[in-house]
């Protein structure tokens, strides 16, 4: 049985694409404001030749998030020409506002009444490769952990990822189930860890090939509870035969 359930929290929890463009869209209007001199340089493909060189001079940064966006946008600074410490100064700024920004989430109107149900008999743990911090949302009522990959330099589906959250809620693989939407990254990372997995698969995506089988798959966040019901019954009627 388990007892405990961790969970994926962008695109699982909440939509995230529109998070994350309102972030930019702050961000850029930000750059207008504070730093003008920036603006003919704020291009994509510069921004992301900056994320190149800076994730091959320091391979760390890979999985922390926030430290290589700040990083980032200091490196366009400096090359429209601002000085190291009001790069520094308004780079921190501007990552800041992004990240406030980043927090600003809408969860699916299923997220909190299906936290508030299954936290009344599971650990639960909020897992993500991301950076926000489910500590900084009311949501953040509802689970006894959480793990981000910039905390600790890994990132899912990676089991080391899983065995560190496991390490903190004191439990096993086996007693674990893990929820997301991300086929590689929240089933095939969880099972390869050991851990049990739930697809939350809202788009129907195709099934993975049949030498994955899915113990648990859904589409909407309210099958979830009635899932694991059925689930834990097949398992105990196959433990009873």
């Amino acid at each position: 049985m388990i007892d405990a359930i961790s969970f994926d929290l962008d695109d699982t929890l909440w939509d995230n694409r529109p998070v994350i463009r309102a972030a930019e869209a702050a961000l850029a209007d930000w750059v207008q404001r504070r730093a003008p001199d920036l603006v003919p340089h704020y291009q994509l493909e510069t921004l992301l030749e900056f994320r190149r060189e800076i994730i091959e001079e320091q391979p760390r940064l890979r999985h922390r998030i926030s430290e290589l966006r700040e990083q980032i946008l200091f490196r366009a600074l400096r090359y429209s020409g601002y000085s190291e410490a009001e790069g520094r100064q308004l780079a921190a700024e501007g990552f800041t506002l992004f990240l406030d920004e980043r927090h600003r989430v809408s969860p699916f109107p299923e997220t909190e009444p299906l936290l508030e149900l299954l936290a009344r008999d599971y650990q639960l743990i909020a897992l993500t490769n991301g950076n926000l911090d489910i500590a900084r949302l009311p949501l953040g009522r509802f689970f006894d952990h959480s793990v981000r990959a910039e905390e600790i330099g890994l990132a899912k589906p990676n089991p080391e990822f899983y065995r560190t959250a496991l390490e903190r809620i004191g439990t096993n693989p086996a007693r674990t189930l893990h929820i997301g939407d991300d086929l590689e990254n929240d089933v095939i990372g969880a099972r390869n860890a050991g851990l049990h997995a739930l697809w939350f698969n809202p788009g129907k995506a195709p099934n993975p090939p049949a030498d994955l089988p899915l113990e648990l798959q859904v589409e909407t966040l309210r099958q979830i509870p009635d899932a694991i019901g059925q689930w834990r019954q097949r398992m105990r009627d196959t433990v009873n035969r």
